[in-house]
C-alpha cells in the first residue's frame, strides 16, 4: 500500500506477482514528495517504511547552451607544397 504524506491522498494498493515484482502509478505534487509504503504478507504481518523524497520540478532546470548543443571538432588542416 502506498500513501503520499504531503497531500493526504487516500492510500493506493497493488499486488505483487509470484516473483515479488509490482508497479504502481501515483500522482506527485510540485516540490518534494515523501512516500510511505506498507507491505503485508500472507500471514498478515506488515512493515512500513519511507522512500527517499522525490522532487517534482514544474519547470525544468536551466542548462547552459553548451550542454545542450554538441560542438563539432574540426579536423586539422594540412598544407602541402
Amino acid at each position: 500500500m502506498y500513501q503520499g504524506t504531503n497531500t493526504g491522498d487516500l492510500p493506493v494498493a497493488t499486488v505483487a506477482d509470484s516473483k515479488g515484482n509490482y508497479s504502481i502509478y501515483v500522482a506527485v505534487d510540485k516540490g518534494q514528495n515523501i512516500f510511505t509504503v506498507t507491505t503485508l504478507d500472507s500471514f498478515g504481518q506488515s512493515i512500513t517504511g519511507h522512500i527517499a523524497p522525490v522532487t517534482y520540478l514544474a519547470t525544468p532546470p536551466v542548462t547552459p547552451a553548451s550542454a545542450t548543443s554538441p560542438t563539432q571538432a574540426k579536423a586539422p588542416t594540412t598544407t602541402t607544397k
